[in-house]
């Protein structure tokens, strides 16, 4: 389904994550310079993440397996109103970026200390569009 935010609100869904393997994918028509996109937070016990949101009209996903703070950042900005294709994907600790079929960027997470896997961890929904006044990280 298609969501639209204007500038205000978001929604929160389930998400069916996978351990050692994500992929999102989405279309983004934007003008804004910056917004929360997606986030997908900590369970209780652990502070693993995923965020992909626009900061100074950039894609800029960043994440957390367990060994701290993984961030891929498109150099082109996309908030021209067009539409663009944006697909995050994550085996196990690779992750890359591609916005338009174009490779924007990777990195690789170091394994977390207490598993030696590129495990995620979260709460099982996610927050699109934005995330609520109250919700806490930590």
């Amino acid at each position: 389904g298609a969501y639209e935010f204007n500038c205000e609100g978001y929604i929160l869904l389930p998400f069916e994550m996978g351990y050692t393997e994500n992929q999102i994918s989405f279309t983004l028509t934007t003008r804004d310079q910056a917004g929360i996109i997606f986030y997908t937070g900590p369970d209780v016990l652990v502070d693993d993440y995923v965020s992909i949101v626009l900061m100074d009209g950039r894609v800029v996903v960043s994440f957390d397996l367990g060994s701290g703070e993984n961030v891929i950042t498109t150099m082109n900005r996309f908030n021209d109103g067009l539409p663009h294709s944006i697909v995050f994907r994550r085996q196990a600790l690779e992750a890359t970026l591609v916005v338009d079929g174009t490779l924007a960027g990777t990195t690789t997470a170091l394994p977390d200390s207490s598993t030696n896997i590129g495990g995620l961890r979260t709460s099982g929904m996610v927050f699109v569009g934005g995330v609520s006044a109250t919700y806490k990280t930590s």
